[in-house]
This record gives C-alpha cells, structure tokens and sequence, in this order.
C-alpha cells in the first residue's frame, strides 16, 4: 500500500508542476525553421493528442532524464489548440537523446490543471508511450522516446480524464 500511495503522490505533483511550467515562447532549444520541412532542424517531437473533450489547449513538456521526470523543469515544451477532439504541436528538443512527455488539456485556458477533491485533476492529463494507468504516473524508463539527431519523432498521446 505504500508504494501505491507513493506512485499517486507522484503523479499528483507531476500533474500540478507540467501546470506550473510557464509554455510561451521559445525555450532555450528553440532553434531555426527549415524552408523544406517547415520546422526547426534539429531533433523534435511531433505530439499529437487524440480523445480530447472540449475546446482549449493542450500544453506539454519534454523531460531529459529520471531527475526532471514529475518536477517542474521541462527541457523544452509546446502548445497546441484543440481541434475536434485533438492537437497536434511539435516540441523542438535542445539535443538528441532520451526524453518523455508530460501533458495536459487546459480545457478552460487558465494555464493550470484543473483539480477537485483531493487534488485530482479534473481536465484531462497523459503521458508519453500512453504510460501509466489508474492512480500512478509512469516511471521515466516508461514514457520515454529516443530522439537522435535532426530526427522528428512521432508520439500519439490518447488523453486520459479522471482516475
């Protein structure tokens, strides 16, 4: 039972940092598009969401390793409208390597998620690799993505509602 408690409480304070994480603008990896494939070059990784309810935004933050995993430093991140049912934004990464996405559907635009009694998030939330289920977020092994170098990834998320 106390692993169980932990793994909800992870997830809990995973849910509430991708909140916290500021998505405008160009972070530090933000580099140059390229006229031939309309993105930055170098490493990216197309995110599209499926299941979404509702209008809003799904934002998303790129994780670089085990540590920054459910905290609140992303290595890069995105924003993407929700357009019937999904949305679709690429996140260009600051170098090739291992990386896992946290997300979530700010359905109200408010810039946070959303919880109700105690803590749960009342707006959708997922993971990269569709990680995780029920009351626990997935380890860092789990969710991530192996991105090398000016490669574009493609990750489908389905969004999850709820417990």
């Amino acid at each position: 039972m106390r692993h169980h408690t932990r793994h909800i409480v992870a997830a809990l304070a995973f849910l509430a940092a991708v909140a916290l994480v500021p998505f405008g603008g160009h972070g530090a990896g933000a580099q140059e598009r390229t006229p031939e494939t309309g993105r930055a070059s170098g490493p990216a990784i197309e995110l599209v969401v499926e299941g979404l309810r509702g209008a809003g935004h799904v934002r998303a933050g790129a994780y670089g390793d085990a540590r920054s995993w459910l905290g609140q430093t992303a290595a890069a991140r995105c924003a993407a409208p929700v357009q019937g049912g999904r949305a679709r934004c690429t996140i260009q990464l600051p170098s090739a390597g291992t990386y896992a996405i946290g997300l979530y559907h700010d359905a109200d635009d408010d810039n946070e998620l959303d919880r109700g009694l105690f803590g749960v998030p009342t707006e959708g939330y997922g993971f990269s690799r569709n990680g995780g289920g029920g009351l626990s977020a997935p380890g860092f092994a789990e969710a991530a993505l192996q991105v090398a170098a000016d490669a574009l990834v493609r990750a489908v998320v389905r969004i999850r509602y709820g417990l």
